[in-house]
């Protein structure tokens, strides 16, 4: 759990606005160096930030950017940034520093 004081919450994901063909899930998130669907893996990444703008502008970006570039990037930006990946163990998540100093200490 997360209090909002002051900060926005954004989410991007592909399991909305998405549609499945021959086993492959295709979200409607584009990657702009392919110019095809995000297939990387993230499920979702959730970003805390004072704007929403932003905070809905980076959440998109991070997802294009991967389960590995991503939270690297955010980490570097000092970025409030959760990320959930789909493996073949079911879903991971990764935290920043900064979502995880955030977080209530039963969920950290």
């Amino acid at each position: 759990m997360v209090a909002l004081h002051e900060l926005a919450v954004a989410t991007s994901g592909d399991y909305r606005r998405a549609f499945e063909h021959q086993g492959r899930l295709y979200p409607h998130t584009i990657d702009g160096s392919t110019g095809q669907p995000v297939d990387n893996g993230l499920a979702s990444v959730s970003v805390l930030h004072a704007q929403a703008l932003r905070a809905d502008a980076y959440a998109t970006a991070l997802t294009v950017m991967g389960p590995y570039d991503g939270p690297e990037f955010a980490e570097g930006l000092g970025l409030a940034a959760h990320f959930v990946q789909r493996t073949d163990r079911g879903l991971v998540e990764r935290m920043t520093p900064a979502w995880r100093a955030m977080m209530d200490d039963d969920t950290a």
